[in-house]
């Protein structure tokens, strides 16, 4: 979450009050049925809710996995600064960073808030060139490699590639990726 707040509760017996900054990984596995809605203290209330949530398919090797919930809070998240970036290794490892969330296979998730003309240089993998990495911002356009892209698009990086990210009235983005699934 961005702002706001919500209260998870699944079939593990986890209720969890999930509030800016913070992770809460659920993993389906074999099976959990799960909730999230406002909390008691704000039911009855007017208020704004923003974030993303992402869904992250399992290998096929652990489809089947036991079903798991792990919240981890938003101190915990690794921050680094950039030249005019302020950004959060959320899942993943990025930057000399990496984030205390386990996966089940290379995941990254990066929150990336970017004053006006700041450059956020993502560079080639030349250690794993078949990751796959995207951008996708939430509240302003962004250009990449020179390309406008609006709010709320998805740029796909081409595999093994590095690019220049530029948010030219700042923004706030997710870079997203992995290892492609089978």
């Amino acid at each position: 979450l961005y702002e706001g707040a919500m209260l998870h509760r699944d079939s593990l017996g986890f209720v969890q009050r999930i509030e800016p900054g913070a992770i809460n990984w659920m993993t389906a596995g074999r099976g959990i049925v799960h909730s999230e809605r406002a909390p008691p203290d704000l039911r009855g209330t007017t208020y704004d809710v923003h974030g993303l949530q992402l869904w992250a398919a399992l290998p096929a090797a652990h489809e089947e996995s036991e079903p798991a919930f792990r919240h981890t809070e938003a101190a915990a998240i690794p921050a680094v600064t950039l030249p005019g970036i302020a950004l959060r290794v959320l899942i993943g490892e990025v930057f000399g960073a990496r984030s205390p969330v386990a996966t089940f296979a290379p995941t990254l998730y990066v929150d990336v808030q970017a004053q006006a003309g700041a450059a956020l240089v993502l560079p080639a993998d030349a250690h794993e060139p078949h990751l796959e990495r995207a951008v996708y911002s939430v509240d302003g356009p962004v250009t990449i490699d020179g390309i406008a892209v609006p709010a709320f698009t998805m740029a796909v990086i081409a595999a093994g590639s590095g690019c220049t990210v530029i948010a030219p009235a700042g923004a706030r983005y997710a870079v997203i990726g992995g290892a492609p699934l089978d």
